[in-house]
C-alpha cells in the first residue's frame, strides 16, 4: 500500500515507547516493507527539522534522532515536490495532498487535530474521504 504520512506520526514514532502506538506501528509497517512510504524533500526537510528542535531533544538525541532518520529514508520513494502544489485555502501542507495524488497514494495519514482539512482539500481534487487520523481515497 502506498502511503503519503505528513512529519507528525514520524516524529510521534521517533519519541514512542509503546510498540502499540499508531505512530509507532506505521514505521514498523515501513521498516518491515508492509507499506510503500512517499516522501518529497520538503516532507523530509521538515521531519529532520522538527528532530532536531530543543523540545525533542530533550527526549531523543542527536544520534538517535539521525540514525531514526536514516532508517525511514531508506525505505522511502522520494518524489520532487510540486512548485504549485493545488490550493484551496491558505495551508502550508498543500503540498502533501499533491504528493499523494503524484504518487497515487491509497492513504494520507496525518497526526493534526483537523485531519478533515485535507478531506476537504482533496474531495475537490478528486474524490479522498476522511477517516480519523487518514484520509483515503474511495
Amino acid at each position: 500500500m502506498r502511503v503519503v504520512a505528513d512529519a507528525n506520526p514520524f516524529v510521534s514514532a521517533a519519541l514512542g515507547r509503546s510498540p502499540e502506538s499508531p505512530s509507532v506501528r506505521i514505521v514498523n509497517a515501513v521498516l518491515d516493507g508492509r507499506i510503500e512510504p512517499v516522501m518529497s524533500p520538503s516532507l523530509l526537510a521538515e521531519v529532520a527539522d522538527v528532530l532536531s528542535r530543543p523540545q525533542i531533544r530533550k527526549r531523543l538525541s542527536g544520534e538517535d534522532a539521525q540514525l531514526f532518520l536514516a532508517d525511514v529514508a531508506a525505505q522511502v520513494v522520494v518524489l520532487t515536490d510540486r512548485l504549485d502544489p493545488p490550493s484551496v485555502r491558505r495551508d502550508p501542507d498543500n503540498y502533501l495532498v499533491a504528493l499523494a495524488g503524484i504518487a497515487g497514494a491509497e492513504a494520507l495519514v496525518s497526526g493534526d487535530e483537523d485531519p478533515a482539512r485535507f478531506g476537504a482539500r482533496a474531495r475537490r481534487r478528486g474524490g479522498w474521504r476522511t477517516t480519523p487520523k487518514t484520509t483515503k481515497p474511495p
